[in-house]
């Protein structure tokens, strides 16, 4: 009978709802925070077609590629 009674005081309580979802906020917060502490790595690449001539392009063209590279991450954290 009293846990009934606490699980209804509970279910629909706006101040209970609203302190699941700042913990839930702050917990994401905490997550997106703690990801910048390791380096981000992106790669690229590119594959295309050139020519002096539009009519030529797909047939006397000259094959073009491209590739590269990106690593970004924190050097100075300032004893954080």
């Amino acid at each position: 009978m009293l846990n009934n009674l606490i699980e209804e005081s509970l279910t629909g309580n706006s101040d209970i709802e609203l302190a699941i979802s700042n913990v839930l906020a702050a917990q994401a917060q905490l997550t997106l925070i703690n990801s910048y502490r390791f380096p981000q790595i992106s790669l690229t690449g590119l594959l295309g077609f050139g020519s002096n001539k539009l009519n030529t392009l797909f047939t006397n063209s000259t094959e073009t590629w491209q590739v590269g590279g990106n690593i970004a991450g924190p050097i100075f954290d300032f004893g954080k």
